[in-house]
C-alpha cells in the first residue's frame, strides 16, 4: 500500500476495503485498527489512552470526550463531530478530516503531522503551544480559534474564516493565509516574519498592528 503525498502532505495509508468496526465505549476497547466505522458515539467518555490506525471513521460522535492520550495515525475523519473534546497532547499522524465539526475542541500542544483539515467547523478550537509538520486547512471555519505559541511553520489555510484567530507567539515563517479572512487578527508585529499573505492583506495587517495607511 503506497501513501500518496498531497499537496507536500503524506496521505493517510489506509486500505480500500475495510472490514465494518463498531465503536464502544472505553474500557470496553480503546484500540482500533484495520477497521471502518460509521456512526457510533463516544459522547462524554473518558479514556486514558485511544489510539486509531489505519481506520476510517465516519459520522462517529465524540462530544465532550477526554483522552488523556489520543493517537490518530493513517486515519479518515467524515462528517463527525469532536465538539469540545479535550485531548491534550494528541498526537496526528496522516489524518485527513472532512466536513467535520471541532467546535470547542481543546488540542492544546498536540503533535499534528501530514494532516489536513477540509470544511471542518473548529470555531473557538484551541490549538495552543501546538506543533504542525505538514498540514492544511481547507474552507474551514476558524473564527476564535486559539493559535498563541503554536508552530506553523509552513502550514496552509485555503479559503479560510480566520477572524479573531490569536497567532501571538506563534511561528509563522511560511504559513500562507492567502485568500483567507484576516478580521480582528490578533498578531505580534515580531511574529509576523516569514508569513505569506497577499497584498491586499497587508494592508488590513498593518492596521492591526496600529500603523495608518494613507494613499498618497
Amino acid at each position: 500500500m503506497k501513501t500518496i503525498p498531497r499537496q507536500g502532505i503524506m496521505s493517510p495509508q489506509v486500505a480500500r476495503h475495510l472490514p465494518a468496526g463498531q465503536i464502544g465505549a472505553p474500557p470496553t476497547q480503546e484500540e482500533y485498527s484495520g477497521v471502518a466505522i460509521g456512526e457510533g458515539t463516544l459522547e462524554g467518555a473518558v479514556a486514558d489512552s485511544l489510539i486509531f490506525e489505519q481506520t476510517r471513521l465516519r459520522r462517529v460522535n465524540f462530544m465532550r470526550m477526554r483522552v488523556l492520550r489520543l493517537r490518530l495515525t493513517d486515519v479518515r475523519l467524515d462528517g463527525c463531530d469532536l465538539t469540545a473534546v479535550n485531548c491534550e497532547q494528541a498526537h496526528l499522524r496522516r489524518v485527513e478530516a472532512a466536513g467535520c465539526r471541532m467546535w470547542g475542541a481543546n488540542l492544546y500542544k498536540a503533535q499534528i503531522e501530514d494532516t489536513r483539515f477540509e470544511e471542518c467547523n473548529a470555531e473557538n478550537a484551541v490549538f495552543t503551544g501546538a506543533v504542525f509538520k505538514g498540514a492544511r486547512f481547507e474552507g474551514c471555519n476558524l473564527t476564535g480559534v486559539s493559535f498563541p505559541e503554536a508552530d506553523l511553520t509552513g502550514v496552509v489555510f485555503v479559503r479560510c474564516d480566520l477572524s479573531g484567530v490569536d497567532l501571538r507567539g506563534a511561528k509563522l515563517k511560511g504559513a500562507d493565509l492567502r485568500a483567507c479572512i484576516l478580521d480582528g487578527l490578533r498578531v505580534n508585529a515580531a511574529d509576523l516574519k516569514g508569513l505569506i499573505v497577499e497584498p491586499a492583506q497587508t494592508v488590513a495587517i498593518a492596521r492591526l498592528l496600529g500603523i495608518e495607511v494613507k494613499a498618497e
